[in-house]
């Protein structure tokens, strides 16, 4: 019953009472679900594209967006035997010819479409990605040697470790570029890095280094950097082994995979794009860690204005600042991640007149940034769950704006979903994630059934996801349950929650959060103690879990926030979490610390404010 409640709190009017009783007992086509339409390998069909539009026209489904995967979606990825379209290949014309005819049929039906950008379901790449351009991890190799004399050696290069992530086809890289050989003296108990020497010039060709080294005990490091071998998963049969995923921290690779994505759509679907073919997708991110590209120490410097090289070692600085440089390292990799990754793909996407829908979670960035790209943020919850969803995607999302949420809905193991799910089954986990803050849900999956109907229950997506087709045994009277969840996303559709509590990089309760890497530039306004986003969202206080230790540029917003009369819960700053002008920055953070006015409980701030510590319901959102 809590479920209930809770959605009955969200209801809100739009015009009429009679107007708002009849949309809402036959409410539009657009407010319906989504579902991802999984074409599994070559097995692709005019007809059985028709059919599947029909069905999910007949069923309520407001719009569909194709996954290119491969046949047996195993742990092997493995392709079926006995294929019986082999020229059907990816982007073959038999495969562009079906996604013409995909969307022109979408058009017929009032259905939009879309694809995921990459074969596969994660993340960003494809057979067009080499070595060259794919994500890359950084190396090293260290020799310990006695100075005083012409040191004479082979230096090793450094190898990385193989890649394990699923769907991984063992292959081995083949590339490999150096960054710097440095030098770092032993006989100092704490190493500086003015105390590091660059001995990359002494390298020849043949990786022989040849150095006067000065007297002592050195250790020489050999920095490089090579391809992840990160791949696409799981692709069609006819690529496997031939996909990368693309370096996500160059921006020049990115824009020329989002152009390598777009190009070819608006080739073939022309008119149709950006009219029934709305949006590219960008799933949960499955490609591992990526910690160089090649112009990383450039930007590093640029953030931070000082070189990453000595520190790379390892073994310069104290322990605290050690510690600060981890922080400074993995912010760059993030903030390159938003900027030169998604942010590109964002900008092209738009520049090409679609929608970019978005999983920002699970990889080495800042969910809270990412979600702010999407012009349609997603979570995900498994039919095992209460519904729960990424509570980071749904607080950010409604911090910038968005009024639809979206989930990946009912992906599912097969102990739980084997052909044996079922509305009943099935809605308890809905109506958790409608209470979570989604208000659309995208169906995993309705897998594309090509063949002729007389072959049933059809083709599955291997052991993943919840079976939702025109083959299900309960496909017509199931209808009723689609219905039911299209009424729910109306309603929540029509209005926004109306949140008391911002939150600063961490969330606490029920609150809404904005990262501390985006507030300094954020226009944020104070009027009557209410802070006021760039989104129109209004609050009654910020809170800040993590007040302890803040970059002096945050700080610099709070103090003026604060000057401004915003209520801000928080314990009183002590120190920078980066070596960015350290130790000054340190000194900075408690001189300016003194001039924010702070509430150390929510308690204390919850007298001096006009709030109940609950939510209520706002005016109707913009459409």
């Amino acid at each position: 019953m809590k479920y209930y409640k809770l959605l009955f709190l969200l209801l809100i009017p739009i015009t009429s009472h009679a107007q708002e009783k009849k949309e809402f007992k036959n409410p539009s086509l657009m407010y319906g679900p989504f579902v991802w339409w999984h074409w599994a390998g070559s097995n692709f069909s005019e007809e059985g594209i028709t059919k599947d539009l029909e069905a999910m026209k007949a069923t309520g489904v407001a719009g569909a967006t194709i996954f290119n995967i491969s046949s047996g979606v195993q742990e092997t990825h493995a392709p079926i035997n006995n294929n019986p379209w082999p020229e059907k290949t990816y982007r073959s014309t038999a495969y562009w010819n079906a996604v013409k005819h995909a969307a022109h049929e979408a058009e017929r039906l009032g259905i939009t479409l879309g694809l995921h950008n990459t074969a596969g379901y994660s993340t960003t790449g494809g057979p067009w990605i080499t070595e060259e351009k794919g994500m890359q991890c950084l190396v090293m190799t260290q020799t310990s040697i006695k100075g005083g004399r012409t040191i004479k050696l082979h230096l090793a290069k450094g190898t990385p470790p193989p890649y394990k992530g699923w769907g991984a086809f063992g292959i081995e890289a083949t590339l490999y570029k150096d960054i710097a050989v440095l030098a770092v003296p032993q006989s100092v108990n704490n190493v500086s890095p003015k105390d590091v020497i660059n001995i990359t010039c002494h390298l020849d060709q043949n990786q022989k280094l040849t150095w006067d080294a000065p007297q002592g005990t050195w250790r020489l490091f050999r920095l490089g950097y090579t391809p992840t071998m990160s791949n696409p998963h799981p692709v069609p049969d006819d690529l496997m082994n031939k996909t990368f995923e693309v370096d996500k921290l160059s921006k020049k690779h990115n824009v020329f995979h989002w152009e390598e994505v777009l190009k070819p759509l608006k080739k073939h679907l022309g008119e149709l794009l950006g009219k029934s073919f709305t949006h590219i997708l960008i799933n949960s991110y499955e490609a591992g860690k990526q910690s160089w590209t090649e112009d990383f120490e450039k930007e590093f410097i640029k953030q931070m204005g000082y070189d990453p090289l000595p520190w790379l070692t390892g073994i310069v600085g104290s322990q605290e600042e050690k510690k600060r440089f981890k922080y400074d390292y993995e912010k760059v990799i993030a903030l390159m991640y938003y900027k030169n990754g998604f942010k590109t793909g964002k900008d092209l996407i738009h520049k090409y007149g679609l929608e970019l829908q978005f999983e920002p979670y699970s990889g080495p960035f800042n969910t809270t940034d990412c979600t702010t790209l999407a012009d349609f943020p997603m979570g995900e919850f498994w039919t095992n769950t209460s519904g729960s969803v990424q509570e980071y995607v749904v607080a950010s999302a409604r911090a910038s704006g968005k009024n639809i949420i979206g989930a990946e809905a009912f992906t599912s193991r097969p102990e739980h979903s084997a052909w044996t799910e079922d509305p009943a089954m099935l809605k308890y986990s809905a109506d958790g994630a409608y209470c979570a803050g989604v208000n659309r849900l995208v169906l995993h999956h309705w897998v594309h059934q090509p063949f002729d109907d007389k072959y049933q229950p059809g083709l599955g997506m291997g052991w993943w996801g919840t079976h939702f087709n025109r083959y299900q045994t309960w496909f017509e009277p199931g209808k009723a349950f689609f219905q039911y969840l299209t009424r729910i996303q109306y309603m929540l559709q029509q209005g926004e929650e109306d949140i008391e509590y911002l939150c600063l990089d961490k969330i606490q309760g029920k609150s809404d959060v904005i990262s501390s890497n985006m507030l300094p530039n954020m226009k944020i306004k104070v009027k009557n103690k209410r802070i006021i986003l760039p989104s129109g969202r209004q609050y009654a206080l910020l809170i800040c879990p993590n007040l302890e230790t803040i970059e002096p540029e945050a700080l610099e917003k709070l103090v003026s926030l604060s000057k401004q009369g915003a209520v801000i819960v928080g314990k009183k700053p002590k120190k920078s979490p980066s070596l960015k002008d350290y130790p000054a920055c340190d000194r900075y953070i408690k001189t300016l610390g003194n001039e924010l006015h702070l509430y150390e409980t929510l308690e204390e701030a919850k007298k001096v404010v006009n709030t109940s510590g609950f939510y209520s319901i706002s005016a109707p959102a913009k459409k």
